[in-house]
């Protein structure tokens, strides 16, 4: 839609055809940022056509969030956004007026993220003392919290799901992703297989491994090669078991029977690409599903239960800007983990399913009991190495 609340074949077109090369994330980014733009636009009655560079300066205000005084107009918007936020959607923005407008030049080129000394944020307003940093992963004591909350309030699959992120180190898109065929017992080993398929939504996919275009990919060399096509992830028997009883309970007639659109929705929703010919399974299907509909489970209705888990556990949430990812937390705590474990750079890249070391580096996050305990040992380590007693 444009200012005026028409479907805009302008907008559309930047989306669909000019950005169609472009992953699903990098679309969506798009769309939200040329949600804000036309907000902007629609305020203040402006054509996107006619934008200067002054107009641009305001935007940027706007974008910021926060509380802005001026001399006719004050804003107060509890949203704020980060400064490579702002470059990111001035750089979408620059692009999509040059296709708008078929010119080379852009207002939003020469425009840069800095705030006036009008602009207070919102979150500067509170003197309340803040930690040196939020804690991005979760703790040992807040998963035991999250399992007890689970085991009384909630069920096996939010069990599952949780630790397949927490003990795995499983980005959620890989374990909404994951089918009956997937799961794999060879060689006195359970095994969990992660890849994309043709079906899978973009929530559904995992990171780093190839998309197929076609069927035939399948069946190609590249498919087929691990880390490339594939990856494993070995787990527990007890962790197989429950992915059993997940599937038997969920799947039940009685379960079925309580709703005719249940059976039909798991009959055609739930439907996955059968990738493995030798498995003896008639029909491929996303293992988690939603509670009522029985669809697969997507990224914003299995948020929706990891907040209300988490408010439960009284763990920290955004409330206004999506600083913290929830569920990547769990695999913050997984890297995290393997650290207090001792394990070299290398090692954790791959237990991490990196490709390169720096990768993993970033996963790597001490808070303020971690930094005071890390400096603690180095206390330790310099006294029995020099031996400071008199």
């Amino acid at each position: 839609m444009n200012q005026k609340g028409e479907l805009n074949e302008d907008i559309n077109y930047f989306l669909n055809v000019v950005l169609k090369n472009a992953g699903y994330k990098t679309r969506e980014k798009a769309y939200n940022a040329l949600k804000l733009l036309y907000s902007y636009c629609l305020l203040f009655d402006i054509e996107v056509i006619d934008l200067t560079s002054e107009d641009v300066d305001r935007l940027i205000q706007f974008l910021y969030g926060g509380k802005i005084d001026g001399k006719f107009l004050c804003f107060d918007i509890s949203v704020t956004r980060h400064t490579n936020t702002i470059q990111n959607y001035l750089n979408i923005y620059d692009q999509y007026y040059k296709y708008y407008s078929n010119k080379e030049y852009s207002p939003f080129r020469i425009s840069s993220c800095f705030v006036t000394s009008n602009y207070i944020r919102f979150s500067d307003r509170s003197q309340q003392f803040k930690q040196m940093n939020n804690t991005k992963y979760i703790t040992k004591i807040q998963f035991e919290k999250i399992i007890n909350i689970i085991r009384n309030e909630y069920s096996i699959r939010e069990y599952i799901i949780v630790n397949l992120m927490y003990y795995y180190g499983l980005r959620i898109g890989e374990v909404l992703g994951i089918t009956l065929e997937d799961l794999k017992f060879d060689n006195n080993q359970f095994k969990i297989i992660i890849r994309n398929r043709l079906t899978d939504k973009p929530w559904q996919k995992s990171k780093g491994l190839l998309t197929p275009t076609s069927k035939e990919d399948y069946t190609r060399n590249s498919f087929n090669e691990i880390d490339s096509g594939f990856q494993v992830i070995y787990v527990t028997e007890n962790t197989y078991k429950m992915f059993d009883e997940y599937i038997e309970d969920s799947r039940t007639t009685s379960q079925l029977m309580i709703s005719q659109k249940r059976l039909q929705n798991l009959n055609e929703r739930c439907t996955a690409d059968k990738i493995d010919t030798a498995l003896n399974i008639i029909e491929n299907q996303y293992i988690f599903l939603s509670k009522n509909l029985y669809k697969p489970l997507t990224n914003a209705g299995w948020n929706v239960v990891l907040r209300e888990i988490f408010l439960k556990a009284k763990i920290s949430v955004d409330q206004n800007k999506k600083k913290l990812n929830l569920n990547h937390r769990f695999r913050h705590a997984f890297a995290m983990n393997l650290v207090e474990e001792n394990v070299s750079p290398n090692q954790l890249a791959r237990r991490m399913r990196h490709k390169s070391v720096s990768s993993s580096y970033k996963y790597y996050n001490p808070d303020e009991k971690d930094q005071f305990k890390i400096l603690e040992q180095y206390k330790e380590s310099l006294g029995e190495k020099y031996d400071f007693r008199l």
